[in-house]
């Protein structure tokens, strides 16, 4: 496949799955629209993606993206093209074993809205997002919620709008 128009719910649902592999698939590049592509995926331990090309370079949401998987563990994530990136609401919410996600080379001096983004994620031990947010950002409320492990955070580089966030407002962990 030369190039994917959407991959918006693609293995939504998927209840047997337990490793879902793309790493033979070309042309996500340039795919715009990718929300809820693996949501609820509840038996899927691994997804293992294309390291030869730069993924989603249009793409502004990923909400829900990974939302529900219960049993999934790991996940690399180090080629997404995130400069556009605008939402990540819920993207990992209910994730209860993710233990780690490898964010190297994301930029999201464009998100907005981070709202809910590790929610229930009670195995996730430390979140390294070094490049999170811009001056737009101004909601990401209860964006560790439930996070019972989580022992170590990495923001640098960490920015808000004064003007409009919810920071000071913000159940950021509970």
């Amino acid at each position: 496949v030369s190039y994917l128009q959407t991959l918006e719910c693609m293995f939504s649902g998927c209840s047997n799955a337990e490793k879902i592999d793309l790493s033979g698939v070309s042309g996500m590049k340039n795919a715009p629209a990718i929300t809820n592509m693996f949501y609820n995926c509840k038996k899927v331990k691994e997804i293992i993606f294309p390291q030869n090309e730069i993924l989603f370079g249009n793409v502004k949401s990923f909400s829900q993206l990974f939302y529900g998987d219960e049993s999934l563990t790991s996940l690399d994530l180090s080629m997404f093209n995130t400069e556009q990136t605008t939402y990540t609401g819920s993207m990992f919410s209910g994730n209860k074993k993710l233990e780690y996600v490898n964010f190297t080379n994301w930029n999201l001096k464009s998100l907005k809205w981070a709202d809910s983004m590790f929610n229930g994620c009670e195995s996730l031990t430390s979140v390294v997002l070094d490049n999170f947010g811009g001056t737009s950002l101004y909601t990401f409320d209860n964006l560790f919620k439930n996070c019972i492990s989580l022992e170590y955070i990495s923001m640098k580089n960490f920015q808000v709008d004064p003007t409009y966030s919810s920071f000071y407002n913000s159940e950021i962990f509970y």
